[in-house]
């Protein structure tokens, strides 16, 4: 005798009916018309990984702002005054071919320098006129940059 295994009767029916029943139930939650499913609840295992990668994010934007303040303060003499245009000209022919400090993030971070203390910020002699800004003896030591998974 010969076993025939036709449509649902197939071994991989029943996993194909629970495919169409979860995709269905998902879309009644989207619709708002039930709660959220207990297995698309967060887990936490997939909380602490979204933490990490928060973490991971956080690291690089630290790092890309400690490589940008050195590669500012690289550019900057003792006592030259100087504002966010010769920054950025002098970053253009060095550090910043690829155009990766843009003049807004350049802008905050020669504001954060000086909130540190390694700029001085001039006051502005009118309206309308750029910042200057002058080094301070003050060097850059930046802070170590290190992920504890907890």
């Amino acid at each position: 005798m010969v076993n025939i295994m036709i449509g649902d009767n197939h071994p991989d029916g029943e996993e194909r009916l629970a495919q169409r029943m979860l995709k269905f139930e998902r879309e009644m939650v989207k619709k708002g018309l039930r709660p959220r499913m207990p297995c698309d609840e967060p887990t936490a295992a997939s909380r602490h990984a979204a933490r990490l990668r928060a973490d991971y994010e956080r690291m690089g934007t630290k790092l890309r702002r400690i490589e940008a303040w050195q590669e500012i303060l690289a550019v900057i003499r003792d006592g030259e005054l100087v504002t966010i245009r010769t920054v950025m000209e002098e970053l253009a022919t060095g550090a910043n071919k690829t155009r990766w400090i843009t003049r807004e993030a350049a802008a905050s971070y020669l504001s954060q320098m000086a909130s540190g203390g390694y700029l001085a910020a001039l006051p502005r002699k009118g309206m309308g006129l750029p910042t200057q800004y002058v080094r301070l003896a003050k060097d850059y030591v930046p802070e170590v940059v290190q992920l504890v998974e907890v």
